[in-house]
Order: structure tokens, then sequence, then C-alpha cells
């Protein structure tokens, strides 16, 4: 686009005019991050002792997803909005309930196991948004679905961590795959662990 003759005369439209603010800053200023290495060495260790101690002292939030519990899904007279039935379920006692569209305008909602008053509980809170509600699907989670999830995301890791160190080692050297490798890892303890701090669900899309 750039090589266009329109562009080409009026090379501030595509700002390749000029280096830009935010590199003159830095082209004057000239900054060394890395000259203190220790400094940012600690607090990098001290964000992670602090992730680290949310995992073991809060523990993790884990999702239907890895806990195990049941999916309902709903066919509803008009659509219902995922973010109303969430918060319509939270209100009548519910607070964890995962919902989702499914199909063409269908409700599915994940929750802890319930029992059969608890479910009714369920159908006539998403009957009061949607109207006329049919039961489509109701399905029990099992807990070993969970651990086999849970077994899996940690396998994929491991994975996804060994792939990239063996192709930096080879492609680079095998100190700066391990520093690559290790900076990842470093990222994913303090992202969990923020997680746990807030008490946020682990499930199938903090996984994605």
């Amino acid at each position: 686009a750039a090589s266009r003759p329109a562009v080409f005369r009026r090379p501030a439209l595509t700002g390749i005019s000029t280096t830009g603010p935010v590199r003159d800053a830095l082209l004057r200023r000239n900054p060394f991050l890395m000259s203190r290495p220790r400094r940012w060495l600690a607090a990098s260790l001290i964000v992670m002792v602090v992730a680290g101690s949310g995992i073991l002292v809060r523990g993790l939030n884990y999702g239907i997803e890895f806990t195990g519990g049941r999916l309902i899904e709903y066919s509803t007279a008009t659509q219902v909005d995922p973010e109303r039935a969430r918060d319509a379920l939270a209100d009548a006692g519910f607070p964890r309930a995962v919902v989702q569209s499914s199909g063409e305008g269908d409700l599915t909602v994940r929750t802890e196991e319930l029992t059969d008053t608890e479910a009714a509980t369920v159908t006539k809170t998403v009957a009061g948004l949607g109207g006329e509600t049919e039961k489509v699907r109701d399905e029990l989670i099992g807990p070993s679905l969970g651990e086999e999830l849970r077994r899996n995301a940690l396998i994929a890791l491991g994975l996804a961590l060994g792939a990239q160190l063996l192709y930096l080692a080879a492609r680079f050297r095998l100190l700066f795959g391990t520093a690559a490798v290790s900076a990842l890892a470093h990222d994913v303890v303090i992202l969990v662990g923020v997680f746990a701090w807030l008490g946020k669900p682990i499930d199938g899309v903090f996984l994605a």
C-alpha cells in the first residue's frame, strides 16, 4: 500500500516520513534497561514469590470442566442474552454458573452438581428470561473428565515449552532457548498466581 502513487507522494499519511515521537524520545534518552540486572531480577523474583504464594495459600478456583458438574442446554422462545442469564442465575443462588450461547439461539448452562430442585430453579430462571423453555440436553460432567482435562493441560504446557526449547536451541543457542522458555514459564506462574489471588475460575477459556 505504501508504494501506491497517492500514498508515496504523501508519506505523512503512513507515518514513514518521520521516525515518530516515541522513537525520537528513546533516541534522545538512550535508555539501557539492563544497566541494573540485579534490580530487575529481584523485582521479577518478588512478583513470582507473591504469585506462587497465591497458588499455595488460596489455591486455584477450578471451573466446572475440572471439578465436574452438570450441563443443561435450553431452547427458549425468545433469545436470551448470556450475560443477563448469568446475572439472573447468580441472583438465584448460582454465582458460579457458566452461561454460553449454543446453536441457533439456544442457551447452555454449566454448574456444579445440582439436585432436582436446584435444576428446576435453573430452568425456572431461564424461562423467566426467555419465555417458553424446552430442555434440549441434560448431562453430568464427571470428575474423571475434569482430572483428564487437567492432566492434558499440563501435558500440553510441557510439550509446548519443550518444543520451543528445542527449536530455539537449534536455531540460536541452548542458553537463549533456556532463557526464553524460563521467561515464558515465569509469565505462566504469574498469570496463574493472579487468578489465584483474585479467585477467578480456571476453566476452558483460561486454557485457550
